[in-house]
């Protein structure tokens, strides 16, 4: 790609070109914070690759070796994904380095749902992308600071981190009556790196769960949460939250729900973000192939 000021730029996704100096002086330049923000992460081995590309997906733009521009999403690669942000140095905004990161992130994951949250200034820009704006949606977070204690769950449910002893056919039954349209093969894919699940057993029965996409560090998103029909309204949901929040204590933890929700999402510290804006798109075609926005 050319910019307006016909300067090449180079498109990589091999997070290895990119040191933790000069992320840490992209992430000030673009407004994310101070460089002295990011020191408590310094001496994290491999940081940079465990941030932004070990368990999720960074897409780099550069100019002359320096790093102009970015978009990381975590997927997981089957039902949805998540942008986790995108930003141009403000010397090379407004010149379509931004719209050719979001091509570049539709062409890579065209075949999710992309979910994301926004500033009210943006919207605009994502809409053109083909993102929009969803009003039944909420967009929250919680910080470090508002995870919740560890409680017992309710009485007779045993809530369990991570697959061990879980069969794809139970997490697929649940799906399917919690409302969530999703065929037991594709389930699989559903909870692999990056992915942190709690589950919610009642005398061994699948009767809920949350799932998450984290880079294990900073910053983590809730995928889904989901509780069988014949269970809701016991708490069950309440111990599964919580359980995905005690796995990344240290993270800032998102979270897009329903207005119906916010006040149990509030009650396990992920609060709503008035500043923020839920948006999305469903899938859009396969991965791999360019896609224009609609």
């Amino acid at each position: 790609m050319v910019t307006n000021d016909n300067v090449p730029l180079e498109w990589i996704t091999d997070i290895s070109r990119l040191d933790f100096d000069s992320l840490v002086q992209f992430f000030g330049a673009v407004g994310f914070g101070e460089a002295s923000d990011y020191e408590i992460f310094r001496g994290i081995p491999d940081y940079v690759n465990k941030s932004m590309g070990m368990f999720s997906h960074s897409i780099l733009a550069f100019e002359k070796g320096l790093l102009v521009g970015l978009a990381h999403v975590f997927s997981d690669e089957c039902s949805c994904s998540w942008l986790a942000e995108i930003c141009v140095h403000p010397r090379l905004q407004r010149r379509g380095v931004g719209r050719e990161l979001m091509g570049r992130v539709n062409d890579r994951f065209g075949h999710t749902p992309l979910y994301l949250q926004s500033f009210p200034s943006q919207t605009g820009f994502f809409q053109k992308c083909g993102i929009l704006p969803k009003p039944k949606l909420v967009a929250c977070a919680g910080t470090s600071r508002s995870v919740p204690p560890e409680t017992e769950p309710p009485q007779g449910i045993r809530i369990i981190n991570g697959l061990p002893g879980i069969e794809w056919e139970q997490i697929g039954a649940l799906y399917t009556a919690a409302g969530f349209e999703a065929e037991t093969r594709t389930v699989g894919g559903c909870f692999g790196i990056g992915i942190i699940a709690a589950f919610a057993l009642a005398e061994g029965r699948l009767v809920g769960l949350a799932r998450a996409m984290t880079n294990f560090l900073e910053v983590a998103w809730l995928a889904e949460i989901c509780v069988h029909p014949d269970w809701q309204r016991q708490g069950i949901g309440h111990a599964l939250l919580s359980a995905i929040r005690r796995q990344v204590p240290k993270s800032a933890f998102y979270a897009d729900a329903f207005a119906s929700q916010t006040e149990f999402f509030s009650k396990c510290g992920v609060t709503p973000r008035p500043m923020l804006v839920s948006c999305s798109r469903g899938p859009i075609g396969p991965a791999g192939e360019r896609h224009v926005a609609p």
